[in-house]
């Protein structure tokens, strides 16, 4: 993994999350939203509002892993530590 986060910096780079919506107000991906693009495409009267709905929490956690930045990485390195523990384990 350390030498994957060297390598993979994602600069320049653009992704798509076709979710269910998102806190567009989260601070770790607020920045990096790119809300020209945005549409709920199951909502035919608001199809540009996409931070409301029963779902958004799944849609923001989605993106956050997306968009998470080398000062936050130190939590995946640790999710992957554990996976890597458990799955030993098994």
């Amino acid at each position: 993994m350390d030498e994957a986060w060297k390598l993979a910096t994602g600069k320049g780079v653009t992704i798509a999350d076709c979710d269910a919506g998102y806190y567009v107000n989260e601070t770790e991906i607020a920045e990096n939203l790119l809300m020209e693009f945005a549409k709920d495409l199951s909502d035919k009267d608001a199809p540009t509002v996409v931070n409301d709905g029963n779902f958004v929490s799944h849609g923001t956690s989605v993106a956050a892993i997306m968009v998470v930045q080398v000062s936050t990485a130190s939590l995946l390195t640790l999710n992957w530590s554990l996976f890597r523990t458990i799955t030993t384990l098994t």
